[in-house]
């Protein structure tokens, strides 16, 4: 992809970024450190998130996952 207003300093990417196939994305990532939590907005933008702590980015999934339920969405 290509940044277009963005930080990128080895693995850590943070900003907006203009993947190949999502388009305009926000990413809040640390490449190297896998799993990824891809949300998709209603405008079909990506909002791509983890942490260097793959279980803390598994616990953000789960508590999405809850909000979602919740509010049925």
């Amino acid at each position: 992809g290509l940044k277009t207003n963005g930080f990128n300093a080895g693995n850590t990417l943070r900003g907006n970024f203009r993947l190949d196939g999502w388009g305009e994305s926000r990413l809040y990532i640390n490449r190297d450190a896998a799993p990824f939590v891809v949300i998709v907005t209603k405008e079909s933008r990506h909002v791509v998130v983890n942490f260097k702590d793959p279980e803390q980015t598994r616990q953000l999934y789960k508590d999405v996952r809850s909000h979602i339920a919740r509010v049925g969405r």
